[in-house]
């Protein structure tokens, strides 16, 4: 059984020393590559609020904005062509498609089918039912699962 005295999540110091150290650098190693993947990001921010320039001087000049403005005046109708189609085609199957509720409901499992498929009376499974905690002695058949007998807990 379960102790949950001794749950890891709950009590790190169960950990051993290699898996500390393990977790440390596998953290530090994603820091890093997160930090060296938004570095762009970063030296925009420090340029743009501080006019620090943390790289080169050129990596933020106002040719790369000009280029930028040209190609999006450039590519414009394509931008707004794709952009029509796609809303186009989400109206289109909200209106076809969104009234449908294809997805069926699942359905109830009354007790009687439970106490039947497992094999045990309807009066002791309603008595589990309610009851805050049960030990069940389990064994495997060749039909599946069966309740040897249960103890509960006073």
């Amino acid at each position: 059984m379960l102790n949950t005295d001794k749950i890891i999540i709950e009590n790190p110091e169960f950990l051993n020393k290699t898996a500390k150290a393990r977790d440390k650098i596998i953290t530090f190693l994603f820091w890093a590559f997160l930090i060296y993947i938004f570095r762009p990001l970063f030296a925009l921010i420090l340029w743009l609020l501080f006019e620090i320039h943390v790289f080169s001087e050129d990596v933020f000049n106002m040719d790369v904005y000009e280029e930028i403005v040209k190609f999006l005046i450039k590519n414009s109708f394509t931008i707004f062509a794709f952009g029509v189609i796609f809303i186009s085609w989400a109206l289109y199957n909200k209106v076809t498609y969104g009234n449908l509720h294809r997805r069926k409901p699942v359905p109830e499992v009354t007790d009687e089918e439970i106490a039947e498929y497992f094999k045990i009376n309807i009066a002791d499974l309603k008595k589990w039912k309610n009851s805050r905690y049960i030990k069940f002695d389990i064994e495997e058949t060749d039909r599946g699962i069966s309740i040897k007998e249960y103890k509960k807990r006073n």
